[in-house]
C-alpha cells in the first residue's frame, strides 16, 4: 500500500477534488443563481411534505457551493459537509435509489466521503497549514 500511496495518492485526491469542488460549485450556483430552477427544488421539497421548502431549497444549495469551495482550496470539513447534505437528500428526497434517480448524488456523496476520510492531500490549503503547525 505505501509504495502505491506515495507517488499517486495525493494526485488522485486531487483530481477528485477538482471534479467534485467544480460540479457542486457549478450545480450549487446555477440553482442559486436562476430562480426557477430553486422553486422547482422547493416545489419537490414541499411534494414530499418537507417543512420550510424554500429555506431547505436555499440553505441546501448554499452548503453545497460552500462545500465545492472548501473542497477545491483542500479543506476536509467542505467533504464532510457535502457528505451530510448529499446521504440524506438520497435518503429523504431520493428514498434510497441509488442506482436510479439518486445515482448522481450518491456518486457525489462518495467522493465527498472519500475526500472525509483519506483528507485532502499534500495539494491542499490543510496540508500546508497543518504540516507548518507540526513544524512549530
Amino acid at each position: 500500500m505505501e509504495k502505491i500511496k506515495k507517488p499517486y495518492f495525493d494526485l488522485a485526491i486531487l483530481i477528485i477534488r477538482i471534479y467534485l469542488g467544480v460540479s457542486m460549485v457549478k450545480m450549487s450556483s446555477n440553482y442559486l443563481l436562476d430562480k426557477s430552477q430553486l422553486a422547482g427544488l422547493a416545489s419537490f421539497l414541499e411534494s414530499l411534505n418537507w417543512p420550510f421548502p424554500i429555506d431547505f431549497a436555499y440553505s441546501s444549495q448554499i452548503i453545497e457551493l460552500i462545500s465545492g469551495v472548501l473542497i477545491l482550496l483542500g479543506f476536509r470539513i467542505g467533504g464532510i459537509l457535502l457528505f451530510l447534505v448529499l446521504s440524506s437528500a438520497v435518503a429523504f428526497a431520493h428514498g434510497f435509489r441509488i442506482f436510479d434517480d439518486a445515482m448522481l448524488p450518491m456518486n457525489f456523496a462518495i467522493m465527498a466521503l472519500m475526500i472525509s476520510i483519506l483528507g485532502c492531500g499534500r495539494y491542499s490549503l490543510e496540508f500546508l497549514f497543518y504540516s507548518r503547525k507540526n513544524k512549530s
